[in-house]
């Protein structure tokens, strides 16, 4: 079985390298897999990062103009010689059996046609990612759930797109390419469109690990995206009944001390406000430019 791996990366050359050292450093073996950077129109140094490894027989490397996560992701796929493609954000660190855990699911499951696997934010002193640690944790109790996919296993109601992997004769056979007016919240659009082809997703734990810096910044302009990328997936979508997570007073501080609780509380809140934020400004966007035409 050989396997391809997709790395979609823009203005992350500060990471990126040890990004593409995890998956160069796979228990796999190294004539059974590739790995395809997709460089989208970075402005930083990501050139003279990839470079270095270009010398690599199983590295492959490509560039185009900046339009978006998808549009980089699909650029892979059209150019992955693998039967079986994996995903990976530049900015999440893969272990050294990521690549032959999923491999192994694949050959020993016939029928199997995508899975899950999770991404994990590393701990520390920094009240942002274990909000999201904790958000993470919440989710899964609803979109994991047991499953006879696999003995003994999991199966997931979702599709995080930085860390999962598919046959390539599904995504041939469904035209199941990412839709690139989404830039945001394209996994979500993803799942729904995988679900509603009734194709089961199996989860095994089988983490990347998040490295990206977590600040008010970062966290500001993140969810601004998501409300944006949100309110595309309404319009194209319409009416669309969401797993709802409850993230309570109550629920927080059965884990975590009061003075934190209220921090984390605060930083939800805002999260909210930033993504509602970004939701009314594209629509009001889209609607300005409807108006236009």
């Amino acid at each position: 079985m050989f396997v391809s791996i997709v790395i979609p990366t823009y203005n992350r050359a500060h990471i990126l390298g040890r990004c593409i050292e995890s998956v160069l450093q796979q228990d796999f073996r190294n004539n059974s897999y590739e790995v395809i950077v997709i460089n989208d129109g970075s402005q930083d140094k990501t050139y003279q990062v990839a470079r270095q490894y270009q010398t690599i027989p199983q590295f492959r490397y490509f560039c185009r103009h900046h339009r978006g996560i998808s549009a980089a992701r699909n650029l892979g796929i059209k150019n992955a010689l693998g039967e079986v493609l994996m995903f990976l954000d530049d900015d999440c660190l893969a272990g050294p059996q990521w690549v032959e855990k999923y491999a192994k699911v694949f050959q020993d499951n016939e029928g199997i046609e995508i899975i899950q696997g999770p991404c994990v934010y590393p701990a520390g002193n920094n009240f942002f990612r274990e909000c999201t640690n904790y958000l993470t944790q919440v989710a899964d109790l609803q979109r994991v759930i047991k499953s006879d996919l696999l003995e003994g296993g999991m199966e997931a109601k979702y599709i995080g797109s930085g860390n999962f992997a598919i046959l390539r004769s599904t995504i041939v056979s469904h035209d199941l390419f990412f839709d690139e007016d989404l830039t945001t919240r394209e996994d979500e659009d993803y799942f729904r469109r995988v679900a509603k082809l009734k194709i089961r997703i199996a989860y095994i734990h089988n983490p990347v690990a998040h490295i990206t810096p977590f600040n008010f910044v970062t966290e500001a302009r993140r969810y601004f995206f998501y409300g944006r990328g949100e309110s595309r997936l309404q319009r194209k979508w319409g009416e669309y009944t969401r797993l709802q997570y409850d993230i309570s007073w109550r629920g927080l501080r059965e884990r975590y001390r009061p003075i934190n609780s209220i921090i984390m509380l605060v930083i939800f809140r805002l999260r909210e406000f930033y993504w509602n934020l970004g939701f009314l400004y594209q629509k009001l966007r889209d609607q300005y430019l409807a108006s236009q035409n």
